[in-house]
């Protein structure tokens, strides 16, 4: 994957980063989010609705968590600027359990999925 790739060389060469972003394309891939992860770099990154999230009592899917998400986690805020002006989106973030055979990421960073 590319951008594995070009992330690779860059943390090898010495490039400082503790945490990156991706969009669907690369966040619903599983393979990087472990690499990240094997690496001890945090990520934000979207994900599918259908995308299975690790949860204490087992899985559950994406857009299920985010069905159940009370009120007051959500908060509306801008992913930027677009060609007809700011690109407003509801977010909410919540804390899943870390996979049990993995470190925190680098400043010891809890997963937080972000939903929109």
């Amino acid at each position: 994957m590319l951008a594995q790739w070009m992330l690779d060389r860059a943390l090898d060469a010495g490039v400082p980063a503790t945490w990156v972003t991706a969009d669907e394309a690369y966040g619903g891939d599983s393979k990087i989010r472990r690499w990240l992860e094997d690496r001890r770099i945090g990520y934000v990154v979207a994900v599918p609705s259908s995308q299975t999230i690790p949860a204490v009592a087992g899985t559950s899917r994406a857009d299920a968590l985010v069905a159940h998400a009370p009120a007051e986690a959500w908060k509306r805020r801008s992913c930027g600027d677009g060609a007809k002006g700011p690109r407003m989106f509801d977010w909410a973030v919540a804390e899943l359990p870390a996979h049990p055979d993995t470190t925190p990421p680098a400043g010891g960073a809890a997963c937080w999925p972000v939903v929109h």
